[in-house]
């Protein structure tokens, strides 16, 4: 979601520059960002290296994704404690280990022991959750528009997800000086006073 308001401005005013766009994890660009084989990365924080420079885009706030059908699902919120019980279906850790950690780390400092389902898609997590298979953490901005899922608060913890742009500082390239002054000022996503449903 974050690619277009980036690239636009920047298209409009280098329409001749060739930008590659490459899908990859946090850690992955987090080693290519050093060797300059990539110029910018959208990682998800909290990242310690300290050889990159980074500004936050996104803040996003963390509940749990439902199929609609299940009973927890008409509730206006709810504590990760009524989830002990639950198949959490989720992105395995080398996707994102510190944002994996932040949540197996606050599962672990409730004494929940939580059962795991790794899900290496988003459209794979929704769609086991829409059938049934097991429930998410996730942001509403994810699942929006998504058809038999619904999106209920945490009310016993709160856990943001941190999007930033990151990149060497060392990096001279022109065209890269160009996007870091377009980044927008964070933006701080909060879900929809009647929650997020799409049934």
């Amino acid at each position: 979601a974050l690619l277009p308001e980036l690239l636009a401005p920047l298209r409009e005013r280098e329409p001749d520059a060739r930008i590659e766009v490459r899908e990859l994890t946090t850690p992955e660009q987090v080693a290519a960002l050093p060797d300059g084989s990539l110029d910018l990365g959208l990682v998800r924080e909290p990242v310690e290296d300290t050889r990159l420079s980074r500004r936050t885009l996104l803040v996003e706030t963390l509940g749990v994704g439902l199929p609609a059908d299940h009973p927890l699902a008409q509730r206006e919120s709810l504590t990760l404690r009524e989830l002990a019980s639950e198949l959490f279906v989720c992105f395995p850790r080398p996707w994102a280990p510190s944002l994996h950690d932040v949540l197996v780390g606050e599962l672990r400092r409730q004494q929940i022991e939580a059962r795991f389902q790794e899900s290496e898609h988003l459209s794979t997590t929704v769609g086991m959750v829409a059938a049934g298979s097991g429930l998410t953490l996730a942001t509403p901005q994810w699942l929006a528009g998504v058809a038999g899922i619904v999106w209920v608060p945490l009310t016993d913890v709160r856990i943001e997800v941190r999007t930033a742009a990151a990149w060497r500082p060392a990096n001279r390239s022109p065209l890269l000086k160009q996007l870091i002054a377009l980044l927008p000022a964070a933006e701080f996503a909060e879900p929809a006073p009647d929650r997020v449903r799409s049934s």
